[in-house]
């Protein structure tokens, strides 16, 4: 005999224009980097994970799960030392 499914559980199809993610194409790193919000509920016991969040909630706020992008010039500045100690650029010493 089948069980009916509960009404927090969804299958893996679409709804709408929304694709249903299952837990193997969930992507729990970049969906708490692009939700820093959730990571924050993880954290603190909110949620057990991201992927909990995004059923109960997120795929009905239409959350992204994508990592967010990052540019060249990001990426550059990333690398950058912003503590002094790192490789200085220019003149070091009186002209």
């Amino acid at each position: 005999m089948m069980s009916r499914r509960s009404r927090n559980q969804f299958p893996p199809s679409v709804v709408g224009d929304v694709a249903i993610l299952t837990i193997e194409d969930f992507d729990e790193v970049g969906y708490l980097l692009t939700n820093p919000d959730v990571a924050d509920a993880v954290r603190d016991g909110v949620c057990a994970d991201g992927w909990e969040h995004y059923q109960r909630h997120g795929r009905a706020e239409r959350r992204s799960t994508r990592r967010p992008v990052e540019t060249r010039v990001e990426k550059i500045l990333a690398s950058v030392d912003t503590s002094g100690l790192g490789l200085e650029v220019g003149l070091t010493g009186p002209p």
